[in-house]
């Protein structure tokens, strides 16, 4: 992890270092040149979008892969279709390649545009009369171009309805519907990327318009990625039926230790008790947090899912809720991640218990020390005090830590609370 840090902030600083660097002149050859000859904002600027795109889909915990089109067309001061007239041709190892584009259709910013050639730098290989999406900033003579890939007929039809498209709202998501099966990549992601980023509301919201059944088929299609599937899940639970609750059943059941993660568990768990209701909740109680044995990503994601479900969804009571995370407490290793939770739920009959887990913490979970010391902060009741100074003097470093990690974290006990402590003692 510590690598990948290293590596995105290298990108970003040489990225910092293009952009500051004089823009040169046009030239009136297409052969690729030096390095030092070259328009660095243009770099620059290919440079962020590609880097912004790798790191969305580095992130495991990212719905969307990327930015959506609409994204780059908010971002950009011009964007357009162009048609390769040019492309680069590469005469030196240490060259940029520099491809020259007309101008076929302006999407945004200034008409006049249209005819007009530029040279682009992108290390995309492109062949003569080859179309690109190309998106910028800068006027007149002075424009900095990033171009995607290569687009399909299909694909430059579907960017220039984007202008169109409603800003927001279930509206908007109905139009990218009927792409997220598109042929094309691009538009079929990009359709994606919409409903990933859209709020869960709006999702709910499109429940007419939701195809039951097609949406089956691509949960149990094999071709179909991680990503789209946790997408499908969700739309399951939001249109599915009771008796789909064994398509999820069976899904979890048939999984090998191969595609572990390609299932997508916590949309499925979320799909799972959106369809199953308490009976769901209930084996998911018996299998995975009362179960000793559960794998412990499985079980996490069940946690986010009962996360979702609290705040977005809200089908369960919160009361409810807090019984299953409470069972999560008994597996001492699992505690970190429901304690927080119970804190902010409210749920102050715990104390007892996270007290006994502090003392049971050995060095190989010291980690769970810090979101009890936290709970018993914000615990508004005379037994969180007096719990929290025997934890204090078991080991007050870990206090320290959490007081130094988390100071905006405030103690809640009033001072008529620490009285009653003191009488308790």
């Amino acid at each position: 992890m510590l690598k990948e840090y290293h590596f995105i902030g290298c990108c970003m600083l040489t990225v910092m270092a293009l952009w500051r660097r004089t823009t040169f002149g046009n030239t009136s050859t297409m052969r690729c040149r030096r390095l030092p000859k070259t328009r660095f904002r243009s770099i620059a600027l290919a440079s962020l979008f590609a880097l912004l795109a790798a790191l969305a889909k580095a992130c495991p915990f990212c719905s969307a892969l990327s930015n959506t089109l609409t994204e780059n067309l908010a971002e950009s001061e011009v964007a357009g279709l162009a048609i390769c007239v040019a492309p680069a041709i590469l005469t030196d190892t240490d060259a940029l390649p520099i491809h020259r584009f007309r101008i076929l259709q302006v999407i945004k910013g200034d008409r006049k545009l249209v005819g007009r050639t530029f040279e682009v730098v992108s290390f995309k290989p492109f062949e003569r009369q080859e179309v690109s999406f190309l998106v910028g900033v800068g006027e007149g003579n002075q424009i900095d171009w990033a171009p995607s890939a290569p687009v399909s007929n299909l694909a430059q039809e579907y960017l220039r309805s984007l202008v169109f498209v409603p800003a927001d709202g279930p509206e908007r998501l109905e139009f990218f519907l009927s792409s997220l099966d598109s042929p094309d990549r691009m538009v079929a992601d990009d359709a994606y990327n919409e409903f990933a980023r859209a709020p869960l509301k709006d999702l709910i919201a499109l429940k007419p318009k939701l195809d039951r059944e097609r949406i089956i088929d691509r949960i149990n299609d094999a071709g179909t990625s991680r990503d789209y599937r946790r997408l499908y899940w969700t739309l399951l639970g939001i249109c599915g039926q009771s008796s789909d609750v064994k398509i999820v059943e069976e899904a979890i059941r048939k999984r090998s230790v191969s595609d572990h993660n390609s299932l997508g568990m916590d949309a499925a768990f979320s799909c799972y008790l959106s369809l199953g209701g308490e009976a769901a909740l209930q084996q998911i109680e018996k299998n995975y947090f009362a179960n000793p044995a559960a794998d412990y990503v499985d079980c996490y994601a069940a946690i986010l899912a009962i996360r979702v479900q609290s705040e977005e969804i809200k089908q369960f009571p919160s009361e409810r809720l807090k019984v299953a995370f409470r069972i999560v407490l008994e597996r001492g290793e699992l505690a970190d991640l429901v304690i927080p939770d119970l804190a902010r739920w409210e749920d102050w009959s715990i104390v007892d218990r996270v007290e006994e887990l502090f003392k049971q913490t050995e060095q190989a979970t010291q980690y769970v020390k810090l979101p009890i010391i936290n709970y018993l902060r914000v615990c508004p009741t005379p037994e969180a005090v007096l719990a929290l100074e025997r934890c204090a003097r078991l080991d007050p470093s870990a206090v320290r830590r959490a007081e130094t990690m988390f100071p905006l974290v405030k103690r809640k006990a009033t001072e008529e609370v620490r009285e009653e402590a003191e009488d308790k003692k």
